[in-house]
């Protein structure tokens, strides 16, 4: 940010804490999954959009350099993608207590820790894959 967008430290602060607000806001995700189905299912349809929102910011900051140097529509893609990162965090906890209530709760800590490792996993698999040119990953 500071080198390729040429931002100043505050500014840097403020984009990066814009871009972290929806995960302040995970209660709302869970009250509109649990209360507005699509297509009479609660949890799966928006597991898909959250996924979508999640990776469709990163696909469109990598592959746009114009992207990467404006600060407003960076801050925009990060909103997105947390967006969607703080959507399905909330579905994918509501599917485990469902899980947990269904398969009973001596599989509780078993279904926690799936889920835990399965994340673990994928952070390492995106920092394999992260591209060092753009500015949010320096």
């Amino acid at each position: 940010m500071k080198d390729i967008m040429k931002l100043s430290p505050s500014t840097s602060q403020f984009l990066v804490s814009a871009a972290f607000l929806p995960w302040s806001i995970k209660p709302i995700y869970g009250i509109v999954s649990d209360c507005i189905p699509i297509k009479q299912r609660k949890r799966v349809p928006y597991l898909i959009i959250s996924s979508g929102l999640s990776l469709f910011p990163w696909l469109i900051i990598g592959l746009s350099e114009h992207l990467r140097s404006s600060s407003n529509l960076c801050m925009l893609m990060l909103i997105v993608q947390n967006l969607g990162s703080a959507m399905a965090d909330v579905v994918i906890d509501a599917m485990i207590a469902e899980a947990v209530r269904s398969a009973g709760p001596k599989f509780a800590g078993d279904l926690q820790s799936l889920s835990w490792s399965s994340m673990a996993v994928g952070g390492i698999f995106g920092s394999l894959l992260e591209d060092t040119h753009c500015p949010i990953s320096q």
